[in-house]
């Protein structure tokens, strides 16, 4: 009896627990649950490349090279980044405000210090040309040494200033010959002769003559030359005696031949060239030359110029002019 007691009141206290456990029942609607955001989409990154383990070896003793990593494979619809411009120099602004005493400024539009600034190429030579056209000033001095100069100068000279042009003809790098053209004038006088019988005498010449020169390139700065020419020079000679109001006049011609031979110190070739490339074959020089002229000697007689209402008369001659003697020739040289 005891035994069934015990049964009875343990399914008695089992059947409690579960009443007791029970939710009760209500009336209530169920609870709607809350709508939730999407979760976030997982990216996935690329991974690193493992390290080799220290002192990791090949099969063959040689030390084994990492694996290179991957790049990361660009998206489709990824926007490409802007480059930027290859060569950015960036404005230069003074600082605001009055000038600082001492302060130095860069100028406008001046790149700053450091930037990549590109030199302009300087001007390639294009080299000398040969000369052709050759044109002298000339001053030439002839001695004559005979005594019948003395009744037109007081000196034993005639100086005669000029201009000559030539021509170069190119034989060689360095040799040329080169014909000639000049003119050339003087004047010579003198006072005071025969005891103050004649006042004055005056002999002016106009000088003729062409030419020929062989030249010779010796350095870049020097040349030497040789040269022969030939021509004729119209004399006109004038005495004025004691007597008022008159005057003798008496004109002539006397043909020459000159030999000499001078050097020439000239810029070098090429040295006057611009940087378009023009006046390449430009020089400037100075030319000394020495040699002897033989002249054709002149007989002179005087006349009185106008007419002088007198019977004609015959005058006494002068006698014979020489025109022979040492020169000495000084130029100004252009060559182009």
């Amino acid at each position: 009896m005891n035994t069934i007691a015990r049964r009875i009141s343990f399914i008695a206290l089992v059947l409690s627990a579960r009443t007791a456990g029970a939710e009760p029942q209500t009336d209530e609607a169920p609870a709607v649950p809350k709508p939730t955001s999407p979760p976030p989409a997982q990216v996935d990154l690329p991974e690193a490349p493992e390290a080799p383990p220290p002192n990791a070896a090949s099969e063959n003793g040689v030390p084994a090279k990492p694996d290179s990593a991957k790049a990361p494979t660009p998206e489709k619809n990824a926007a490409p980044a802007s480059a930027a411009p290859a060569s950015a120099v960036p404005m230069v602004v003074p600082p605001a405000g009055p000038p600082q005493y001492g302060a130095v400024y860069p100028a406008a539009g001046s790149p700053p210090a450091g930037a990549d600034v590109r030199d302009v190429p300087e001007h390639k030579r294009l080299g000398p040309l040969d000369d052709h056209v050759t044109v002298q000033f000339n001053l030439d001095t002839v001695w004559y040494k005979d005594k019948s100069f003395d009744f037109f100068s007081d000196h034993d000279n005639a100086t005669s200033p000029g201009v000559s042009v030539g021509y170069s003809i190119w034989l060689d790098k360095s040799l040329a010959i080169v014909p000639e053209i000049g003119w050339s004038m003087s004047s010579q006088s003198a006072s005071g002769l025969f005891g103050g019988a004649i006042n004055r005498t005056e002999l002016k010449a106009q000088r003729a003559y062409a030419g020929a020169s062989l030249r010779l390139g010796l350095l870049s700065f020097l040349g030497a030359h040789a040269r022969v020419a030939g021509g004729a020079s119209f004399l006109d000679a004038t005495v004025q005696p004691s007597s008022p109001n008159t005057t003798l006049e008496d004109t002539g011609m006397s043909s020459f031949v000159s030999f000499g031979g001078g050097l020439t110190v000239h810029s070098p070739a090429g040295a006057l060239e611009t940087q378009s490339g023009s006046l390449r074959s430009l020089l400037f020089g100075v030319t000394v030359e020495g040699g002897y002229e033989l002249g054709g000697s002149v007989d002179l007689t005087p006349v009185p110029t106008g007419d002088t209402g007198r019977i004609a008369t015959e005058y006494m001659k002068l006698g014979t002019l020489e025109r022979s003697g040492p020169y000495f020739r000084s130029s100004l040289v252009v060559r182009f």
